[in-house]
């Protein structure tokens, strides 16, 4: 029986509570986990950094003995919920402050719906890649929209008087892989960049209970680029660097 649309009754993809079984909400993450596993063997002496960690959905999606973790998280209440996943936690303002790690300190770091918020999003970016060790994996994740209508968001923004915190930047899945290649460096090796919803249904109907609208959505995802709300970003340093 589908689950009901005010309580969180079923584990997404067998993972965490949530009020579908493959709540699309959640792909992001879970996706973000697969790639990053696929292309590099985490262990126990790994070392990852989330940027933004939230509620640490993210580490939830991972295997176990994955490595160490790290977060970023100036919320109290997710820092405190993170910090109970075995996250050490750093509170930080990404618009006022440098990373507060060595360079090459991390195999995986990964900023989910992050940059979109920061006033120098470019900035922000080149930091997390300069504490990426070499051979390892950058992950950005972001909300996108159609190319017009970016252009129109992203001037809106810029005439307006944002808060910290609030989004700053609209990007399509074209101009953020842009956006990463002239920050990061053309020699960066962008493995993958996907998005992973188009008709996503959460809790107005039971549809995200049910695999064929989950694989749907992936495949007109890969399909439709430009109709996608989010895409993650998989990137992986240059060794010699």
């Amino acid at each position: 029986m589908p689950s009901s649309p005010d309580r969180k009754k079923v584990l997404a993809f067998g993972r965490v509570p949530a009020f579908r079984r493959y709540e699309l909400f959640m792909e992001r993450y879970r996706s973000a986990a697969a790639l990053i596993e696929a292309h590099l063997d985490l262990h126990p002496g790994s070392r990852i950094l989330d940027v933004g960690a939230g509620h640490g959905l993210m580490k939830r999606f991972f295997g176990q003995n994955t490595g160490s973790w790290w977060g970023i998280e100036p919320w109290k209440e997710r820092a405190e919920r993170c910090r109970r996943l075995g996250y050490e936690i750093v509170d930080l303002d990404l618009d006022q402050s440098s990373l507060p790690f060595p360079d090459g300190h991390f195999d995986v770091v990964i900023g989910s719906h992050v940059i979109e918020h920061l006033e120098d999003s470019g900035a922000a970016v080149r930091d997390m890649g300069r504490v990426t060790k070499p051979g390892g994996l950058l992950m950005i994740a972001t909300p996108t929209k159609p190319p017009l209508l970016a252009g129109v968001v992203q001037i809106y923004h810029r005439r307006r008087r944002s808060k910290s915190g609030d989004t700053q930047n609209a990007f399509t899945a074209r101009s953020l892989r842009k956006h990463l290649v002239s920050n990061l460096g053309p020699d960066w090796d962008l493995l993958d960049c996907r998005g992973f919803r188009v008709l996503s249904a959460r809790r107005q109907l039971p549809l995200e209970n049910y695999r064929w609208f989950y694989r749907a959505n992936l495949a007109l995802a890969r399909a439709l680029p430009w109709m996608v709300p989010e895409v993650n970003v998989l990137l992986q340093k240059p060794i010699d660097s």
